[in-house]
């Protein structure tokens, strides 16, 4: 559903703030994504390099906002292969999950009493921008999907960001709820690859993994976690050092997770393949392995895992994939993902397993476990 579009903008120190017009969202708003015309040879508008407009996707539950933020530069930018990026674009998907509540998932709105809304916000943070096009903003809508309450460690909740030709620093409301709470975020930059930092809350997330692809110098991806997260809506901000062409955040909290050893050891490799696969050590039964992929387009989960983000279209032609999922312990800990190779062959693969408190009773592992989704 597209639900604004064509509208030029002037941002000065005198008119430093623009926002778009509320509209009411579906509660199974899926995702939320604003598009903006960059300068380029043919249109250089009135951006230069040194004008930043922070960029804020705004969704609004019942009189509380929840946010995805970004911060953009003018000026001509370039793809790996030299090509000028047209668009900007940033994309918000709001928080799924049980909420509290075992029995079934929602998506965020859904949990909504009296009104479900959002907008967009431009703020001028530095210089003067004469000339910027909204080309459009658009929703997708689609229903929570099925997930099976693990009564150990236990999903709780997904949220997930992507940007085009913006500055590296994305951040993304998140709600997490239930006790012994703990969260992983996993990002990807693509051309060229920086390295980086994740907060939740405002506390430092432990990192995890920080590895520029071998196969492929062009790719980055990170993995980070933290136990004792407060219960809520938080802000999540992941910063890179740099500028990339393309960048992804995902987020997903866990319920039941032990607070002082929340995880094992991290596994991780990439590949110049269409196909991948990590193995996570010493995983038991209670436990709830997650893991993060990163790729060229069109990412599909593999069969004993359940999907959690996914991010199908971060730059349009030039797409780039961040896909997260998890898999009980129960099934043993191999983590896999496949992608077409369209646009190329590289993927990255993180894992690891978040273990339970030590009150958490043991589950025996099914015969059927073949088709079981967590």
């Amino acid at each position: 559903m597209i639900v604004a579009a064509g509208t030029s903008l002037t941002l000065s120190s005198a008119e430093p703030m623009f926002v778009t017009q509320s509209i009411i969202l579906s509660p199974i708003t899926d995702t939320f994504r604003v598009y903006l015309q960059r300068p380029t040879a043919v249109l250089p508008l009135a951006w230069s390099a040194s004008a930043k407009v922070q960029v804020a996707l705004v969704v609004v539950l019942d009189g509380v906002e929840h946010r995805c933020t970004s911060v953009v530069s003018g000026g001509i930018r370039l793809d790996e292969t030299g090509q000028e990026l047209p668009t900007y674009s940033l994309c918000y998907a709001p928080t799924w999950g049980f909420f509290g509540n075992p029995a079934s998932t929602k998506r965020l709105g859904e949990t909504a009493k009296n009104t479900y809304t959002g907008h967009v916000e431009f703020r001028l943070v530095a210089g003067n921008v004469a000339h910027l096009n909204l080309l459009r903003t658009v929703c997708t809508e689609r229903v929570a999907p099925f997930v099976a309450f693990h009564s150990s460690v236990a999903f709780d909740a997904a949220t997930d960001a992507s940007e085009n030709a913006g500055d590296g620093v994305v951040s993304l409301s998140h709600t997490a709820t239930g006790s012994n709470l703990a969260a992983w975020a996993g990002c990807g930059s693509h051309f060229p690859p920086f390295a980086g930092s994740t907060t939740y809350a405002g506390s430092a997330m432990t990192e995890l993994v920080d590895q520029v692809f071998a196969v492929d110098a062009n790719y980055f991806h990170a993995a980070y976690v933290l136990a004792g997260i407060p219960s809520g809506a938080s802000t999540v901000t992941n910063t890179l050092t740099g500028t990339p062409a393309r960048s992804g955040l995902q987020v997903i909290t866990m319920t039941g997770v032990d607070q002082t050893t929340p995880n094992g050891t991290a596994v991780v490799t990439d590949a110049l393949n269409t196909s991948i696969s990590v193995t996570v050590g010493s995983v038991n039964p209670n436990d709830l392995v997650v893991d993060t992929a990163w790729a060229r387009t069109n990412l599909t989960v593999g069969v004993d895992q359940t999907l959690r983000n996914i991010e199908l279209d971060i730059a349009g032609a030039n797409a780039i994939s961040l896909g997260g999922s998890t898999q009980p312990g129960s099934l043993g800990g191999v983590m896999s993902w496949t992608h077409d190779g369209t646009g190329g062959s590289q993927i990255g693969l993180i894992a690891v397993a978040f273990k339970p408190t030590a009150a958490a009773a043991p589950i025996p592992a099914s015969p059927l476990v073949g088709n079981l989704r967590w």
